[in-house]
């Protein structure tokens, strides 16, 4: 806290002013909050789990730890080069018609190597029991279109750092004309970006599906040679349909293809593999990828440890096997009942506000109900952990496992076609320090990396919780609820707009939104530089929502009973000043910039501040009147529940 300043004028700094004084970003990090520390805990405590399995381990443990141990082994890294990429390298040079660069781009999908097409398989939305695949717009080697098509100095500097880091790249990798091809790379994904939908336009359900029989794709999207595509992608089988979430990009990608020289598509998928694979090549190789992808980018000077991204790779390979690991040592079942019961007292407190909307038809807030009484709630882990038998993971063959690791959840995920949906799967591993709303599924999930300090803790008081977590589990929860949500029925099946409203609900929802456009849009994040409204309009939502659910479910735990005065503060005040304190951060401004145009959550000082200046209750606990720095008019508070 800082006590030289009235909550009345910086509630933010009030709240956060020592921490901000004493915090420094590490060297190896783009930013510093709550949730960065809490990992960097759950970081070595991962690590000292996976750095005491015995050599004599068998199943998963065994995987993980020779996993773990061919990253860490530097010294063969530096002898083998490029040579574990050669055969996919003279693969490349070998595609010469439209047809070998279709099926490139669908192998090279299987191991983790990006191309214009990207897919996953998830609930049909209109048939939430089955799987559908969906193939969305992809491809650029910088975070999204407008690093392509801003003209601002920042985005040029950006642009030429990154004609630099291709051709590098392709040089390193004995390309003798490597700087002509980067020159081809780089023109051939600005005409990617352009026929690329906005970040601001991807959130709306009802504009990306568009299922397309396999029949019809080639009159959907002339020019890509489907049937090698799809093939190579392993995505034939079970399947009569699919999903193309960008119709018109993957129309202008067959142009692409007819009209783009074989050679220009080849350097491009050479970069795209050598950028993929950098990580785990030699230290030169890290480097260079190190110095654009997160240096240019994201503004950090320095790596993380050896032993972090070793960790970091394991996550991303054999997340559940790690985090079974994680819960049965740090994860007591007390936790999980305790967040159940906040949990209860969150939806009891949205079922109530539900009826008090004037917006809403009586019609419309019976189905809201409805969808609210059959919400699915996961808390902690799995209760089926994914089984690894099939995962072939070698002793020292850091490549190899790598590529099958890659290879067999991209192969797990195409299996689900013709399957039914498997609705005890999680998409985040329990140690994540996160959460997730999915609506196909009617769910929320709430993982046990996010179940402690500073977000939970089982021995504080409620007031403290329901402002840290509280918010967190409201925020998922209204989700199912706001813009794209009310699109999804109670069994998540996708009905478009209006969805389970009304037009006239619709039209009084849209309205309603649009002021919170408005007010975010007048926030500046960095100087010279604000939030987007519109990009970030349906987690801005979810903040003011979950904030105020997450108020109402304390004062229902409290079953009418006065709260504790703590420290001389009341309940209310502890309520929102941990609210406050969970967004915490000091993030450098490259970072704050990249997302500012890709993320649709607004910076974390803007959700700390601007969600509280919405809530009656705040001015309330906090005596702020006319006059204060922190006082919103009645009449300019934004809120939709």
């Amino acid at each position: 806290m800082d006590l030289k300043v009235r909550p009345q004028d910086d509630f933010y700094r009030y709240v956060n002013g020592g921490w901000l004084d004493a915090a420094q970003i590490p060297a190896d990090a783009e930013r510093i909050t709550p949730s960065s520390e809490l990992d960097k805990v759950i970081r070595q405590r991962l690590r000292q789990l996976v750095e005491a399995v015995p050599a004599d381990a068998k199943g998963d443990r065994q995987k993980i730890a020779w996993l773990y141990r061919s990253f860490l082994d530097e010294a063969a890294l530096e002898k083998l080069g490029v040579r574990p990429l050669a055969q996919d390298l003279e693969r490349i040079r070998h595609a010469r018609t439209v047809g070998d660069i279709c099926a490139l781009m669908g192998q090279l999908g299987s191991i983790g190597v990006d191309s214009p097409f990207s897919n996953s398989v998830l609930n049909d939305a209109d048939d939430p029991g089955q799987y559908a695949l969906t193939l969305y717009q992809s491809g650029l080697g910088m975070p999204n279109r407008d690093y392509y098509l801003d003209d601002t100095d920042h985005f040029r500097e950006v642009r030429a750092a990154y004609r630099k880091h291709v051709a590098t790249l392709l040089r390193m990798a004995g390309d003798v004309d490597a700087e002509a091809e980067a020159t081809q790379v780089v023109a051939l994904e600005t005409q990617l970006a352009k026929a690329q939908w906005p970040a601001s336009e991807l959130g709306d359900p009802s504009k990306t599906h568009n299922k397309v029989r396999l029949k019809d794709l080639p009159r959907t999207a002339p020019g890509i040679d489907w049937p090698a595509y799809l093939k190579a992608s392993q995505a034939t089988g079970g399947i009569d349909s699919l999903i193309l979430a960008q119709p018109d990009f993957f129309a202008a990608l067959g142009r692409m293809l007819q009209d783009t020289p074989a050679p220009v598509w080849q350097a491009y998928l050479r970069y795209r593999l050598l950028s993929a694979y950098a990580p785990f090549l030699s230290r030169a190789w890290v480097d260079e990828g190190f110095a654009f992808e997160s240096t240019m980018l994201r503004g950090i000077p320095q790596n993380t440890s050896r032993w972090e991204r070793g960790l970091d790779l394991v996550e991303t390979s054999m997340g559940e096997g790690l985090g079974r690991l994680y819960v049965e040592r740090y994860f007591p079942p007390s936790s999980k009942q305790k967040l159940q019961d906040m949990v209860k007292h969150l939806v009891e407190a949205f079922r109530q506000e539900i009826d008090t909307q004037d917006w809403m038809a009586p019609s419309t807030k019976l189905k809201a109900k409805e969808k609210l009484a059959r919400l699915h709630v996961k808390i902690g882990y799995p209760d089926r952990w994914r089984d690894y038998g099939k995962l072939a993971i070698e002793p020292g063959d850091l490549v190899g496992n790598v590529r099958r690791a890659r290879a067999f959840e991209y192969a797990r995920n195409m299996h689900k076609l013709g399957h039914p949906v498997d609705k005890g799967e999680w998409f985040i591993t329990p140690q994540t320090v996160d959460a997730y709303e999915f609506p196909p599924q009617n769910e929320v999930v709430f993982p046990a990396g996010l179940m402690q300090p500073p977000f939970f803790d089982p021995e504080a008081d409620d007031a403290a919780n329901y402002g840290a977590i509280g918010g967190t589990l409201g925020h998922e929860i209204s989700h199912g609820f706001d813009d794209g949500g009310s699109q999804y029925d109670a069994d998540g099946r996708l009905l478009g707009k209006p969805g389970w409203f009304t037009e006239k609900d619709r039209e009084a929802f849209d309205r309603r939104a649009q002021a919170f456009v408005a007010q975010y849009d007048g926030v500046e994040a960095v100087p010279g530089h604000r939030v987007n409204g519109a990009l970030t309009l349906s987690e801005n939502v979810a903040d003011n929502t979950g904030i105020a659910m997450a108020y109402q479910a304390y004062r229902l735990s409290l079953d009418g009973k006065p709260a504790p005065v703590i420290d001389g503060l009341t309940g209310d005040q502890r309520f929102f000043m941990a609210w406050t304190r969970k967004w915490r951060a000091k993030v450098r401004d490259s970072e704050t910039l990249r997302l500012l145009k890709s993320n649709e959550h607004a910076p974390r000082t803007v959700r700390g501040i601007v969600p509280v200046r919405n809530q009656d209750a705040f001015y309330r606990a906090f005596d702020i009147k006319p006059g204060d720095a922190m006082y919103l008019a009645p009449a300019d508070r934004v809120r939709i529940w």
